[in-house]
């Protein structure tokens, strides 16, 4: 992921703009990207502190997958499609 962690940027900040307008959009984008630097913190912190514990990656490994399965199936049911504040914004312009 460090290679590619940016290349998920423009597709979380289009849907964001899709659905939810444009009037909070740096906040929002603001508030996703701490988010994911705090995901990123923790991810490599715990996955240092088990390497500590077991002496071996695979753990980190399995769990990174594990991960990675669960944000696909949370992300299954993304509506792309404007929400209440996107449709008003278009509305009024």
């Amino acid at each position: 992921m460090g290679v590619v962690w940016l290349s998920t940027v423009p597709l979380t900040t289009g849907l964001a703009a899709l659905t939810q307008g444009l009037r909070f959009f740096s906040t929002l984008v603001g508030l996703l990207y701490l988010g994911h630097q705090t995901g990123m913190f923790l991810g490599a912190r715990m996955g240092g502190r088990t390497v500590d514990a077991f002496g071996d990656y695979g753990p980190v490994w399995w769990a990174a997958v594990g991960l990675g399965v669960l944000a696909m199936v949370l992300h299954l049911p993304i509506n792309e499609r404007p929400a209440r504040l996107a449709r008003f914004e278009a509305a009024g312009s």
